[in-house]
């Protein structure tokens, strides 16, 4: 055997060793930084928060009034035909979704 297979062996050995010290990775062990996804979700969440598109921000209402509201509605149908439709429409056929009711 090489003598560069065995060196790299035995790296990526101790860069396991060092990896599972330092991270959650062994069952209830938290790690020697205290990492975890649900700390680093939150705080990313924290941080897009100032950046959310304004028409986002101006959008929440409550369910039960969205039906009533032709604000709404209109808000709701552009937001879905600028971010939903490029994803979801793939032929003719289906481009009927992003057409107004009634046409």
């Amino acid at each position: 055997m090489p003598r560069w297979w065995l060196m790299l062996f035995f790296g990526s050995m101790l860069f396991c060793l060092i990896y599972f010290l330092l991270y959650p990775a062994l069952g209830s062990f938290r790690g020697i930084l205290g990492w975890s996804k649900q700390q680093q979700y939150a705080q990313e969440m924290a941080a897009a928060m100032p950046s959310t598109h304004p028409s986002m921000r101006r959008s929440v209402i409550r369910i039960s009034d969205a039906g009533a509201q032709s604000k709404a509605l209109a808000l709701g149908r552009s937001l879905f035909l600028n971010n939903c439709t490029t994803a979801m429409v793939r032929t003719p056929a289906e481009r009927r979704i992003s057409e107004p009711y009634g046409q």
